[in-house]
């Protein structure tokens, strides 16, 4: 049996047939049947263009696969695909194309990267960057333009597979800022004017592109856009000042005495050392952990409320950029739930129902994963779907939401990344993946704050998870 082809490879197929056929007017019995061609001559066709074919009844399945496609039909609408001088006419063209077909495939790929990668080595902005420039008098233009077009090709749905270093690998020492990716973004869009590439496609490639950006800046930490450790440590000093005054939070008495305990500068030190790890600096936490320092104080959503806006104010009191702030944001908002210990503050494992819940939502969703039309496209899922354990998947995936939102179960499968590298997941299949848990998540009527925070925790993983 013949394997199996993947949509790209169908579709890529579909498009060569269309221009391979041998297209005439033929007679048969003194009528003349115009612009068709044999199936006979289809079958000659198939068996030399695709090299997975070692028997003609094989070659006249695929044939009747792109039949029923809509490709081709018998010219009286009679007979399927068959091995004889039957005749067959080809059927107007109204399948969607991969983006790869609409920019035109490999050759316009390649012209628009030669273009591309010309502007990138004259870029003043980029060049400035020394192991920006030192990388681009090390490559070889051929090689480095052989590479993107590769990319580019296989990321646009092109039967190309890319053969090179993952993002991050190739470009983690070359400390790429912000500012220079939004120049890098500039010479791309500059390109694609140049080659009048649609609108449309446009927006889809910088969807494809914008999917690399975290691989590929890696300058400019957090902590460094902060200021660094003087930077932090001023921010910190002034908001703990504001917090350990706070008539709301020291009326709790739990609070107030553990105040009155504390070495103040100490809890200072151990407040900085924390955010600075957590933004990306060289410093490691020594304290206890979020849950086991908090678990007495019996701090409430009110106080947690009062406690966000004190840190608000200090941001804004410091003119802290709200890309910053938003990122500050993230990584404050993901203690909440080992903070939070008071009457109103149950943990998101608590608010959701536990893992009784937890499994059902689970279940809904995974069963529209493996039904799902979009992601099936895809023959790395579509080939785990038919051959993993659905209810060993289930138990796993229960396991890991019970998990992240602060139940007592462990996860016990493998990493994100290590059970999805070989699946080449796109950021289109991405976006498919969470509108189907919203999905899942209004059908159980799951309140929002919940959803929010459990798309947050989703949206974490996307980066181990989308490797194509």
């Amino acid at each position: 049996m013949a394997k199996e082809l993947s949509d790209n490879e169908m579709e890529t197929l579909i498009e060569k047939f269309r221009a391979g056929m041998d297209i005439k007017d033929r007679k048969y019995l003194g009528k003349v049947y115009p612009q068709c061609f044999l199936g006979s001559e289809a079958v000659d066709w198939l068996m030399k263009n695709v090299n997975t074919l070692k028997k003609r009844n094989e070659a006249i399945d695929l044939g009747n696969k792109i039949l029923e496609k809509k490709v081709f039909q018998h010219v009286l609408n009679e007979h399927k695909f068959k091995d004889k001088e039957l005749f067959y006419v080809l059927l107007p063209d109204t399948s969607p194309k991969s983006l790869y077909n609409r920019l035109g495939g490999y050759k316009a790929v390649s012209a628009v990267v030669d273009d591309f990668v010309d502007r990138l080595k004259v870029n003043q902005v980029l060049l400035a960057n020394p192991h920006i420039k030192e990388a681009f008098l090390k490559a070889s233009p051929s090689a480095l333009k052989y590479s993107i077009t590769e990319i580019v090709c296989n990321a646009t749905g092109g039967p190309q597979n890319y053969t090179g270093r993952a993002m991050r690998e190739s470009h983690d020492h070359m400390k790429i800022t912000e500012k220079e990716w939004e120049s890098f973004a500039g010479d791309f869009k500059n390109t694609l004017d140049k080659f009048k590439v649609p609108e449309k496609e446009q927006m889809e490639l910088f969807s494809i592109v914008g999917s690399l950006k975290s691989e590929i800046v890696t300058g400019e930490l957090l902590y460094t856009r902060l200021g660094g450790i003087t930077g932090i440590a001023t921010v910190v000093d002034h908001f703990l000042n504001l917090v350990l005054a706070d008539p709301v939070i020291t009326a709790n008495q739990h609070v107030k005495h553990a105040v009155e305990k504390a070495s103040v500068p100490a809890f200072k030190y151990l407040v900085i050392e924390l955010v600075a790890s957590a933004c990306g600096g060289p410093q490691k936490y020594s304290g206890r952990s979020m849950k086991e320092s908090h678990k007495n104080l019996k701090i409430t959503e009110n106080e947690w409320t009062v406690f966000a806006g004190l840190f608000k104010k200090t941001l804004d009191h410091f003119s802290v950029p709200v890309t910053e702030q938003n990122e500050l944001f993230g990584i404050v908002g993901s203690l909440k739930g080992d903070i939070v210990e008071g009457s109103t503050a149950k943990s998101l494992y608590e608010r959701l129902g536990g893992f009784h819940a937890v499994a059902t939502v689970v279940d809904d969703f995974l069963d529209k994963l493996k039904t799902d039309y979009l992601l099936n496209e895809n023959p790395y899922i579509r080939e785990a779907n038919k051959n993993g354990n659905p209810a060993a998947f289930k138990f796993l995936v229960t396991e890991l939401v019970c998990q992240v939102t602060g139940g007592p179960q462990k996860y016990t499968g493998k990493a994100m990344k290590e059970s999805h590298a070989n699946m080449k997941i796109t950021d289109r299949e991405w976006q498919q993946f969470v509108a189907l848990f919203k999905q899942t998540l209004d059908k159980f009527k799951v309140p929002l704050q919940e959803q929010s925070e459990l798309v947050t925790i989703v949206v974490s993983l996307k980066n181990d998870i989308v490797t194509a």
